[in-house]
């Protein structure tokens, strides 16, 4: 079974290249690419774990704004 950190781990490279994809069209990519079935929501958390990778967390940007 495959889970969110799979799903980020696959999806950091495509996030890099247009970061506002949906979790519904990476679902699709990733079914169509691996031959498997993925639950909707273990995709979206992947997702945002990926972008937080990319981005940083909300909470980080909180504590850069009180270092300006």
């Amino acid at each position: 079974m495959a889970t969110s950190a799979w799903v980020r781990d696959r999806v950091t490279e495509k996030l890099k290249k247009d970061s506002t994809i949906g979790a519904a069209a990476l679902k699709r990519w990733l079914e169509e690419k691996y031959c498997i079935k993925l639950s909707y929501y273990v995709v979206w958390d992947g997702k945002e774990k990926a972008l937080d990778d990319i981005l940083g967390s909300w909470e980080d940007s909180f504590d850069h704004a009180f270092f300006l």
